[in-house]
């Protein structure tokens, strides 16, 4: 019985001393609805980081870095993000630029853009770096590896405007084809003609077209001229016409170059069959070998086939030259067939 009495008496001491701190210090016990207490801290992470070219130039390359950023809880002062671009092989920074966003608060995404300039090769990794009050934060940072920079064609070399390569069901169509507008005194004056699409999607243009005949067996240029390419319409094609002499008897390839400001933007191949006895494909194939004479080849003013471009309005203007080269050929082996008998 004293024992009870000994603990009813304490809980009645810890009531009254309760009750009398209610009394005594107002507030002492609130409305948990109204606490609101320390908020949260902020907290920042990378979510995505896409990646895209800009610009590509002969000698380096512009990417365009978006780096997209979560954030939860308190406002986050002073936040700042720093942008590298590390080479790969070499692990020295390429580029290195900081982009700030000052606070952010709330729950929201939010991003950070640059650009970073490397150069047009090798391989690269992006890095994105999160800073709060100039303090790193340890779980806002990440990184992406791109590769293929060298392969990147700079943008003043790209054209929508491209030859045009037939499909499997038209196959049998060369990209260059030819006939023979004229034959006689050794030579061939070959009519060429192919065809350029524009698969953009606006007017291109002010392109400069090279087509040449190349020896198929020596790789020797017979004759080359050059077409100016106006404005083509989105999604037509076009023809382009040009003639070619050359030495008769011989196989050649018909080479295309398509140009713009001097950089080529395609090219393409196709076969000439002149000697009866053999042929060659659209690849280096032949059947049977060849006869090859430079003679031939020799041009009548001692210029090279490869030198300065005729316009097609000037390629009727001076042959290849064949008489004077076969004249050489034929000298030279006379003396030297008298030179051998005059020893014996």
């Amino acid at each position: 019985m004293k024992r009870e009495t000994a603990l009813i008496g304490a809980l009645v001491a810890v009531v009254l001393a309760s009750a009398l701190v209610l009394v005594l210090v107002p507030g002492a016990v609130d409305d948990p609805s109204d606490q609101t207490g320390p908020e949260r801290a902020g907290h920042l992470r990378i979510v995505d980081v896409p990646i895209r070219v800009d610009t590509v130039s002969r000698q380096t390359a512009t990417l365009t870095v978006d780096a997209s950023l979560e954030h939860r809880g308190a406002e986050t002062e002073n936040v700042s993000v720093l942008f590298r671009a590390v080479d790969s092989d070499r692990g020295v920074v390429e580029a290195e630029r900081r982009v700030d966003l000052g606070t952010i608060e709330g729950a929201r995404e939010t991003s950070a853009t640059t650009n970073l300039t490397v150069e047009r090769q090798g391989a690269y990794r992006i890095e994105v770096i999160v800073y709060a009050d100039g303090r790193r934060l340890p779980h806002a940072s990440g990184s992406r590896e791109i590769e293929g920079i060298g392969s990147l064609q700079p943008t003043y070399a790209e054209s929508p405007i491209e030859f045009h390569r037939f499909d499997r069901r038209e196959e049998s169509l060369p990209t260059i084809s030819y006939s023979i507008a004229e034959a006689g005194g050794g030579s061939v004056t070959l009519d060429l003609s192919t065809y350029l699409t524009n698969g953009g999607t606006q007017p291109a243009g002010d392109l400069t077209l090279v087509l040449l005949a190349r020896q198929a067996d020596s790789n020797v240029v017979a004759d080359r001229t050059t077409v100016s390419i106006g404005q083509v319409r989105p999604g037509r094609t076009i023809s382009a016409d040009a003639t070619l002499s050359v030495p008769d008897d011989y196989n050649y390839f018909l080479v295309g170059l398509l140009l713009r400001d001097d950089v080529i933007v395609d090219t393409t191949r196709s076969a000439a069959n002149l000697d009866p006895e053999k042929t060659v494909a659209e690849v280096d194939e032949t059947t049977a070998e060849s006869d090859f004479d430079a003679g031939d080849f020799e041009s009548s003013n001692g210029d090279s086939p490869e030198g300065p471009e005729r316009t097609p309005e000037a390629t009727g203007d001076g042959g290849p030259g064949f008489g004077v080269g076969v004249a050489l050929v034929a000298l030279l082996t006379i003396g030297a067939l008298a030179a051998r008998r005059h020893r014996h």
